[in-house]
């Protein structure tokens, strides 16, 4: 298990949600865990993206919507999410 993780996962078909799954079964009991998501986290109703709300609520984290130009500085327009879980609490 990992007491901190932060991470940028790829976006597409839906990688940022299964890595962060992936990452919640990793963390340690009282761990942190930063990420950076497709903003579509937000919103999808598939299977998988419910699930991962499902769980970050669970877990007393939350999931935040990021300014539209967040990464504009890095040549990208992807809108974004940050989420945010912290177990010390």
């Amino acid at each position: 298990t990992f007491d901190v993780i932060v991470m940028n996962p790829p976006f597409l078909k839906r990688s940022d949600v299964k890595h962060v799954m992936h990452a919640i079964a990793m963390l340690a009991k009282r761990g942190r865990l930063q990420a950076i998501l497709s903003a579509g986290v937000l919103f999808r109703e598939d299977t998988l993206t419910k699930a991962l709300r499902e769980r970050v609520k669970q877990l007393g984290g939350q999931i935040s919507p990021l300014p539209d130009d967040t990464f504009r500085e890095s040549g990208t327009k992807v809108k974004t999410a940050r989420l945010e879980i912290d177990l010390r609490r």
